[in-house]
C-alpha cells in the first residue's frame, strides 16, 4: 500500500489552476515508468486510497497518458511556454529516473521541466515548509484505513498535506467516514471523496511498488505489516 505520487502544490502558480494539474496528469508516462524504471516490480496506482486498502476504487481515474489532451487543457487554462521545476530526492534513484521520463513526456506538450535533485535534508526542509511546488514523494499509512490515509494527506491544513489541497466537502466525507463502522456507508463516503480528489488532481499517482522478499524455504513467521518493518520475533525455522 505504499504510494508514490507526483504532487502539485495547489497554492503555488501555475498549479493553483486545476486545468494545469489535469494537463500534467495526462502527460505522465505511467506504464513507461513501471516498465523502464521499476522493471515491472510495481503496479499502477489510480487513487489516493491505494490498492490493498479498504474502499479503494480505481474507477474514477481517467488520466491515461495523452499528450494531445495535455495540450488541449493547457490551452483552456490560458497557459503557454510553461517552465516548471521538478524536485526529487537524489537518494531515491527511481524517483530521479521517473522525473526524467516525466520531463521528456511534458516536453512533447511544450512544457519545459528542470529537474532539481536534492539531498534529503534540503528536500524535507522545503517539504515540511510547504515550499515545493512540484515534486515526487511517497506515503504509506501505519493504519490500513482510508479515512486515516486521507486525514494525513489531503484534509485542509494537515501538516502532511504537502500539496496544500483543500476541499471542504472532502473534509466532511473523511470526517464522517472516520466514525462510520458500516462498510457500505464507508464505501459510499470514500467513493465520493476519491471521485472529487481524482478530478481536482492535486496528485498524479505514479505507482505502488511491489513488496518483494526472498527467503529460505524453511523460514516461517514472515509477515508484511502496515509500517513495513520486519518483526523478527515471529520468525522461526521449520523443524
Amino acid at each position: 500500500t505504499r504510494l508514490f505520487y507526483l504532487a502539485m502544490n495547489n497554492k503555488i502558480a501555475p498549479f493553483d489552476n486545476v486545468k494545469v494539474r489535469q494537463a500534467i496528469s495526462y502527460a505522465v508516462p505511467y506504464q513507461t515508468i513501471i516498465d523502464k524504471v521499476l522493471y515491472g516490480y510495481a503496479q499502477r496506482a489510480y487513487s489516493p486510497i491505494p490498492a490493498g486498502m479498504p474502499t479503494h476504487n480505481p474507477s474514477f481515474w481517467n488520466y491515461e497518458t495523452n499528450i494531445e489532451k495535455t495540450k488541449e487543457l493547457l490551452r483552456e487554462a490560458g497557459v503557454s511556454d510553461l517552465s516548471v521545476e521538478l524536485f526529487v530526492r537524489q537518494s531515491i534513484p527511481w524517483d530521479v529516473d521517473a522525473a526524467v521520463w516525466i520531463q521528456s513526456s511534458l516536453a512533447e506538450a511544450g512544457v519545459n521541466v528542470t529537474i532539481n535533485r536534492m539531498t534529503d535534508a534540503d528536500f524535507f526542509d522545503k517539504l515540511f515548509k510547504h515550499e515545493l511546488p512540484f515534486f515526487i514523494h511517497d506515503w504509506y499509512s501505519w493504519g490500513n484505513d482510508p479515512a486515516y490515509q486521507l486525514t494525513f494527506l489531503l484534509k485542509c491544513g494537515a501538516f502532511t498535506n504537502y500539496a496544500d489541497y483543500c476541499n471542504p466537502r472532502v473534509d466532511e466525507l473523511v470526517e464522517e467516514a472516520t466514525w462510520t463502522v458500516d462498510p457500505a456507508k464507508r464505501q459510499q463516503l470514500m467513493d465520493e471523496a476519491q471521485k472529487i480528489i481524482v478530478e481536482e488532481a492535486p496528485w498524479a499517482y505514479l505507482h505502488q511498488p511491489n513488496w518483494v522478499v526472498a527467503m529460505n524455504k524453511d523460514l516461517t513467521g514472515f509477515a508484511k505489516v502496515d509500517d513495513l518493518c520486519l518483526r523478527f520475533g515471529y520468525m522461526g525455522k521449520r523443524k
